[in-house]
């Protein structure tokens, strides 16, 4: 019998989950298998399902075994929903900021007209508002988080004669430029001041998106393209560099690790099926679920626990703690793969739509860490005290 050749099922929380968020994730998923990641983005959002906790909160495991949860499903929708939810965060954290600390918007530039209040609000708030007037709710907007800075691509932001601000140039690497209404991306003034963060609605007049340079197979589905900003109204959220320097900019960061990680179970499960299926038949099936298994008990303890600091120390910069589990998941993630793919040969990467799709996304993805750069900035870090902790030792003791 060749391996695999029953259905590997779609990894989802609703069989033994111990929360309600997972469980329901796990039936959206189910619900909407078959659709395009940007409409399976869509039903997600209108069925509540984006509404995760904020990282540094008290549950930001949870917040990871959901971004997780969705990784397992379908990476190209992973990108997209991490994206979308780590847009909600954003929003609530600088917005709380603006509230307590100063104007939310930059001093010079004015708030656009043309955000609708409906849009900036939550999905709950929403519902308060339509309850209260009678009419139907406002459909919340499917958000994207843009924050790369191609040498060959800059927007930026500029006032108006009528007083608003307006945004000019280009921004590359716009995942899902076709399936969101809104994103936020970083833009600079014309005199080199920045990043601020711009929020832009991006059904107006003056958005262009090209996707003619997108070749990818892997990661195909996420719509990836260059945007092209033609005196486009949007608003300005906090200060110059807000974006960057709040803790939620990297407790956010780490939450891609947790994506990862998603993946690398989905391809785990595969392993157990196939090993549980030739049971005593083929010694090198168990050889590699050992090693897999170690592999990612390691790496799911090093997440754990990084949520927990996190969590413990929410206004604390994460910096170290992010790169930490980031390498650490790309590292597993290349031996995991080996691991994999050597025990399974390509026969459930050819048949199996699901584990083909995975096997071409996962690498692509994975490039979204630094590599070796990453490991050089935590490699200094590690050098010096941490002062959060009382004791200041390193994570690696024990």
């Amino acid at each position: 019998m060749q391996l695999l050749e029953v259905p590997v099922p779609v990894l989802n929380a609703s069989v033994d989950a111990d929360t309600l968020p997972l469980r329901r994730l796990g039936d959206g998923l189910r619900l909407s298998q078959g659709q395009s990641p940007g409409a399976r983005l869509r039903q997600l959002i209108d069925a509540g399902l984006d509404d995760l906790p904020r990282p540094g909160q008290g549950s930001t495991l949870v917040r990871w075994r959901m971004l997780g949860l969705v990784a397992s499903d379908d990476l190209a929708l992973a990108k997209l929903y991490e994206s979308h939810t780590d847009a909600r965060a954003i929003l609530s954290e600088l917005e709380s900021v603006g509230a307590t600390r100063g104007p939310r918007v930059a001093a010079a530039p004015v708030l656009t007209e043309v955000v609708p209040a409906a849009d900036l609000q939550s999905p709950s708030m929403q519902s308060g508002v339509a309850a209260q007037g009678g009419g139907p709710a406002p459909v919340p907007p499917a958000y994207a988080v843009w924050a790369a800075e191609a040498p060959d691509a800059r927007v930026e932001a500029a006032r108006a004669a009528d007083g608003r601000v307006v945004l000019t140039g280009r921004k590359a690497w716009c995942s899902g430029a076709s399936d969101v209404q809104r994103a936020l991306l970083t833009v600079w003034m014309s005199d080199g001041s920045g990043p601020w963060l711009a929020d832009v609605d991006l059904r107006q007049q003056g958005v262009h998106r090209d996707d003619s340079a997108w070749a990818a197979v892997g990661m195909a589905a996420t719509g990836t393209a260059s945007v092209t900003f033609d005196q486009v109204p949007a608003r300005l959220l906090g200060r110059e560099g807000a974006y960057l320097h709040r803790p939620g900019f990297w407790q956010g960061g780490a939450g891609i690790a947790a994506c990862w990680h998603g993946a690398l179970e989905a391809l785990a499960e595969a392993l157990r099926l196939a090993t549980s299926l030739r049971q005593g038949e083929a010694w090198h099936l168990q050889l590699a679920m050992g090693q897999v298994d170690a592999l990612l008990s390691a790496n799911a303890a090093l997440l754990r626990e990084a949520a927990a600091w996190i969590d413990r120390h929410p206004s604390a910069e994460a910096r170290a703690w992010t790169l930490r589990v980031r390498t650490a998941t790309d590292e597993t993630a290349q031996l995991v793969i080996r691991a994999v793919t050597q025990a399974l040969g390509p026969g459930p990467f050819c048949r199996h739509a699901h584990l083909a799709r995975l096997m071409a996304d996962l690498p692509v993805f994975l490039r979204q860490s630094h590599g070796d750069r990453d490991l050089a900035a935590l490699g200094a870090l590690s050098v010096l005290v941490d002062e959060a902790e009382p004791s200041g030792a390193q994570p690696w003791r024990l």
